[in-house]
Order: C-alpha cells, then sequence, then structure tokens
C-alpha cells in the first residue's frame, strides 16, 4: 500500500482555495 501523499496534496491544494465549503478542518 502507497502511502496517501496524492490525496494529501490534493487536501492542502483544496485548503489553498478560499472556499466556505472546505472540510479540512484547519
Amino acid at each position: 500500500m502507497k502511502p496517501n501523499v496524492e490525496w494529501y496534496a490534493e487536501r492542502q491544494s483544496r485548503a489553498k482555495i478560499p472556499s466556505g465549503l472546505t472540510t479540512t478542518g484547519e
């Protein structure tokens, strides 16, 4: 099983987007 690097990167990218639909919790 490979690490979830891509998943994490995608989350980080979405977190950068100024939107009220972000569910990152940061």
